[in-house]
This record gives structure tokens, sequence and C-alpha cells, in this order.
């Protein structure tokens, strides 16, 4: 087992050139979101796991995984089947779901570089690195990035008095400007998640009890008894009807959560 200090270590290979990690780096919320999830202390990286296995970990259901699942394919599944799912495929899902809010399906697609028929546009990416004994060449380097470092407002430069250098402090009414401004812009963040996260289970359990009541309208139609075998056969009959009832739901659950929820995500 590895200790929860060393997971962003682990997983940090797996994401590192991701697009959509790149995002949530921006986010320092999302990013300790990601190196939260518990299931990543005992994870194998070597090991296959099942779509029931997964939801369980990311906290949803199984139908709303898959609706998740389906139009980024071509992203998700690189080494996986469909019902086995690998530690890169659970945590390009993690991502999904930690973005989906703010970005929904369309955007996180535009991220990915996915074309209409839902593949991704393999797109290379060239680091290059020149070294340089230029000195001159040096100077300029370093001038740019002190002319960054004033034009971000963070930093004071004074002159020290009867040296040639520059004392460089924190502008501290500027940071606490900037943390309290993050800190609304986080607090929003966060309602607005909580929201969705309780509106999506809402919308579960409406889509489950309109469900039952079809399912139980169906039976009522298809096993139609007499007065008599209701009273002598009440337990076998309440049976019977408990178990078609979670035949149906089982059968239309996922198709059915898939339209609701494309209906509520819709842009």
């Amino acid at each position: 087992m590895r200790q929860v200090h060393d997971v962003k270590a682990f997983i940090l290979p797996f994401v590192q050139h991701d697009p959509l990690f790149l995002i949530i780096q921006q986010q320092a919320n999302l990013e300790e979101l990601l190196y939260e999830d518990a299931y990543l202390v005992e994870i194998d990286e070597a090991k296959h796991y099942s779509i029931a296995q997964v939801a369980e970990w990311l906290g949803i259901t199984i139908a709303m995984l898959r609706y998740y699942m389906k139009p980024f394919e071509a992203y998700i599944f690189e080494q996986s089947t469909h019902q086995q799912l690998t530690l890169s495929a659970i945590i390009k899902l993690r991502m999904i779901l930690l973005l989906k809010d703010k970005y929904r399906v369309k955007g996180l697609k535009e991220l990915l570089r996915m074309n209409e028929a839902d593949q991704c546009i393999q797109q290379q990416i060239v680091a290059t690195t020149t070294v340089t004994e230029d000195v001159t060449q040096q100077v300029n380097i370093l001038g740019q990035v002190l002319q960054q470092m004033i034009e971000t407002g963070l930093f004071h430069f004074t002159p020290s008095d009867g040296q040639d250098n520059i004392h460089i402090a924190i502008n501290d009414q500027f940071l606490t400007q900037y943390m309290q401004q993050h800190m609304v812009t986080l607090q929003k963040e966060h309602t607005q998640g909580l929201v969705q996260k309780i509106r999506a289970r809402h919308i579960e359990n409406e889509v489950m009890l309109s469900l039952r009541i079809e399912a139980l309208q169906q039976f009522a139609t298809q096993y139609k008894v007499s007065f008599w075998t209701k009273i002598f056969r009440a337990a076998q009959l309440n049976m019977e009807k408990e178990q078609f009832v979670l035949r149906y739901i089982s059968q239309h659950l996922t198709n059915r959560l898939e339209s609701a929820l494309s209906r509520y995500y819709a842009p």
C-alpha cells in the first residue's frame, strides 16, 4: 500500500501530457481532488478493474459512468476493454468527471481534439531546449523574466541603499486581494458542483420511480389474477411482482437515464 503523499508521484506519469490534466493543473482545488481519491492508495497499475468497481470508487452509478464513457471511448479505451478498465482509463474518467460541469461534453471534446466521429486527432508536442553561451541573450531572457514579474503586481522592486542590487519583496496587499478573489471563486465552483451532483441524483431517482410505475402497470396488465388467488397467494404474487419490477428497471434504466442526463446537460 502506497502512502497518500506518494499518490501524486504515482499518477503523474499517466497524466503529465494529457490535455485535460493541463486544464486541471490550472485549478488547484481540482488537482487536489484528483490526488485525494482513496482507491489510488491501493490500486494495482498492472490489473484491470470492472465498471461496477470503478463506479463505486468514483461515487456514481454504473449507468452514469457509462453515460460519460460513451462519448470518449477513443480517449479512454486505448489499452482497456469496454468492460475492464486500466489505471490510465480510470484516471481519464476521473478527470472527465472533474471537468464535466464546467465544459460539458462538447467542451471536453474540443479540449481533446475529437472530430465528429468521436476520434482523437493525434497531436505531437515537441519540446526543444536551446543551449547557448551567448551572455547577451541570457541577459535579455533575464530581463524579460524580470519584466513579467513586475507586470504581475505581486512583487515590489526597490534599489538597495549604497549598492547596485535590487531588493525584491512580496506585495502583501496585492496577494491578499488575489487570495480573497480566488477563495470566492473556489467557493462558487464548489457550490455549483454540489448543485450539479444533487440534481443528477434527483434525475436518477425520478427515472427509477417512473420505471417502477411502468413496471407495476405492465405486471397488472399481463398477470391478471382472480380475487381468491390474490388472497391465498398474496406473498408469492408480491415476490413475483417485485422480481418483474427489478427485471424491468434493469432492462431500461441505462438508456432512460442516459436520455434524461443528456437533456439536462445539453448546452
